[in-house]
């Protein structure tokens, strides 16, 4: 008898905190909503989008003319509605309710709001930065290749591939 008042009890405990994990999941959830509206995540990843579009077509100006393909294709998989619930969860995840709301009162100040606003546009020039400095060091990065193939190939008793 002792035996089932313990088990009933530890399946009622466990019951009892799966419950209060799950209301507490569903609260990060809301709250993770609660801070994306306060900073502004529809317009503000939309802007994302466009501007790292903007970048690649840039850099691929012979993927101009399929600009409109993209966008398309980008709002429909990387888009806020497309992407809201995930984005909730991952934030819920990794903050409590009580986080989240805290940083969404960030995001509804002046500063806050000032931030998200320059975002898209910080990320975009720090994309850029990244891009120039591979640029710039390529040849550096296509020795360090040829170095590393040529150690491999010694170790596994090929011979080289002929250059061309």
């Amino acid at each position: 008898m002792k035996q089932l008042v313990a088990a009933t009890i530890l399946a009622l405990s466990l019951l009892a905190s799966t419950t209060v994990g799950a209301e507490e999941k569903a609260g990060a959830q809301e709250a993770a909503v609660r801070l994306m509206d306060a900073m502004g995540m529809e317009t503000a990843l939309a802007k994302s989008i466009d501007a790292s579009l903007d970048t690649q077509l840039k850099n691929n100006p012979e993927l101009g003319p399929y600009r409109g393909v993209f966008r398309s294709f980008l709002a429909k998989y990387m888009s806020y509605a497309a992407l809201k619930p995930q984005i909730a969860d991952l934030y819920a995840s990794e903050f409590s309710a009580a986080e989240l709301d805290a940083t969404a009162d960030f995001y509804r100040t002046a500063a806050g709001q000032k931030f998200m606003e320059k975002m898209p546009a910080l990320m975009s020039k720090s994309m850029e930065l990244g891009q120039q400095a591979v640029q710039d060091h390529l040849p550096e990065l296509q020795e360090a290749i040829k170095v590393e193939a040529a150690r491999l190939q010694e170790l596994s008793g090929e011979t080289p591939a002929a250059q061309p």
